[in-house]
């Protein structure tokens, strides 16, 4: 039996807003004016600095990834 494509990842450091909405809904919110600039060490920075609560959280959690600039 043939497995489906796993889906690429999430970059919350870089996705647009139409991104994240279409794949995360509930992550859309990321790119709100406050929200702009902000740097994601890790994916779990949305719980840590406020921006998502926990059931959120764990809802995208397998779907986006906090990618660092090299």
């Amino acid at each position: 039996m043939a497995r489906a494509p796993k889906a690429e990842l999430l970059d919350i450091n870089s996705a647009t807003a139409d991104q994240l909405g279409t794949r995360c809904p509930a992550s859309a919110g990321l790119f709100r004016k406050d929200h702009r600039g902000t740097s994601y060490k890790g994916k779990d920075d949305l719980v840590n600095k406020g921006h998502r609560p926990q059931k959120t959280y764990t809802a995208i959690k397998d779907k986006i990834i906090a990618k660092q600039k090299s």
